[in-house]
Order: structure tokens, then C-alpha cells, then sequence
């Protein structure tokens, strides 16, 4: 018996444009900043569909 084709599951998109940003803390003791969060427009979605993403996913 054959094996199933395998499925891509990744897929690329292009960012229209970034909406606005947000610091986010660490937490913990010092409460120090750790990373930025951006709300982004994909090419192609109308603005209410905008998506909050950590800047290292990007």
C-alpha cells in the first residue's frame, strides 16, 4: 500500500504594512522588557484582519 502524499503546511506571506507596535515585559523580578509585538496587514486582508506576532516570528 502506498504512502499519502506528504502536505506542505507552511506557507509565506507578505506583510502590507504594521499597523502599530507594543512592548512586552518579561515579568519575573525585574519586569524587563523582552521583546516587541507587531500588529500586521498581510498583502491581500483588509485591516480588521490584522494579526498581533512577536518580532522574532517575523
Amino acid at each position: 500500500m502506498r504512502q499519502p502524499p506528504s502536505v506542505i503546511t507552511t506557507f509565506s506571506r507578505e506583510i502590507d504594512n504594521i499597523l502599530t507596535y507594543k512592548f512586552t515585559d518579561g515579568g519575573g523580578h525585574h519586569n524587563v522588557h523582552k521583546h516587541t509585538d507587531f500588529l500586521i496587514r498581510w498583502e491581500g486582508d483588509p485591516r480588521e484582519a490584522a494579526t498581533w506576532h512577536h518580532e522574532k516570528d517575523l
